[in-house]
């Protein structure tokens, strides 16, 4: 593939990276930005193309959580006995906290 030569796709254009064409993604392989002034030849290979993967990373980006909107009086702490022995059982509760158990 023949492409020009720029500050962009020099910065853009490692081997190995994945690029799209006519939505097909393949792999460059290979970079000659040497032979010709203004012109770098890539050498592609056809690459994998994962749809469920690649429609999982987009809900992740619209799924982006975000922050509850809660005031905390202060960090949460656990309350309760700092030792345990075998066969105890102990109860122990958090104070301060969004949840938890």
């Amino acid at each position: 593939m023949y492409i020009t030569k720029d500050e962009i796709t020099e910065q853009a254009l490692h081997r190995f990276t994945i690029i799209k064409v006519n939505g097909k993604p393949w792999e460059v392989q290979s970079i000659d930005s040497m032979s010709s002034d203004g012109i770098i030849i890539l050498y592609l290979k056809e690459y994998y193309q994962n749809s469920i993967e690649e429609a999982r990373e987009e809900e992740k980006k619209e799924e982006e959580p975000t922050p509850p909107d809660v005031d905390l009086l202060g960090k949460p702490e656990i309350i309760g006995p700092k030792e345990v022995y075998p066969y105890d059982k102990k109860v122990y509760i958090i104070e301060n906290a969004i949840g938890g158990t």
